[in-house]
């Protein structure tokens, strides 16, 4: 998980340097990212181990999860955030990208565009090709279930990170 934030700033000065939040994508990726680790190295599932708790204000309320101290209290382990994360990556599915792009795109390009608290959301349009707001309408239609949003069994971390 932390290898995975050190994998973010890399991507992004911007991230480094502090100058972009948006909790619930630099530790919704991070927690993904461990999840799909332990997934493809140990055969184990820990999203249904760890990241289950999925608190009811992700649906009517999701702009919390963009700060850690309006959604500390409400996203254990970051459930939501990882929740948010995989709702993001089944609506790119539904735009005909496949499940190892559309984890690419969320993992990689999205911090390559070096967003900042200012700009986040542009940069959010541009590289999901929807708006935040059209995005936190979309959640709504998913129930708090993880399992509705896991990803597939057989993802491949390589074929995401590759080019």
């Amino acid at each position: 998980h932390e290898y995975f934030h050190v994998y973010q700033m890399s991507l992004s000065k911007n991230f480094f340097e502090g100058d972009i939040e948006l909790k619930w994508m630099s530790e919704g990726g991070a927690a993904t990212f461990e999840s799909l680790y332990i997934q493809y190295y140990y055969n184990s599932n820990y999203f249904l181990e760890a990241q289950t708790e999925i608190d009811l204000s992700v649906k009517s309320n999701p702009s919390i999860f963009e700060k850690y101290n309006s959604s500390s209290n409400v996203d254990r382990n970051y459930a939501s955030s990882v929740f948010m994360f995989l709702v993001l990556s089944k609506e790119l599915q539904k735009a005909n990208y496949s499940e190892e792009e559309s984890f690419k795109l969320i993992l990689k390009n999205f911090w390559e565009t070096n967003p900042t608290n200012d700009n986040w959301k542009n940069k959010f349009e541009e590289v999901f090709k929807m708006d935040v707001n059209d995005f936190y309408n979309r959640i709504k239609n998913y129930n708090t279930d993880i399992t509705e949003v896991m990803p597939s069994d057989d993802i491949n971390l390589k074929n995401i990170f590759t080019n």
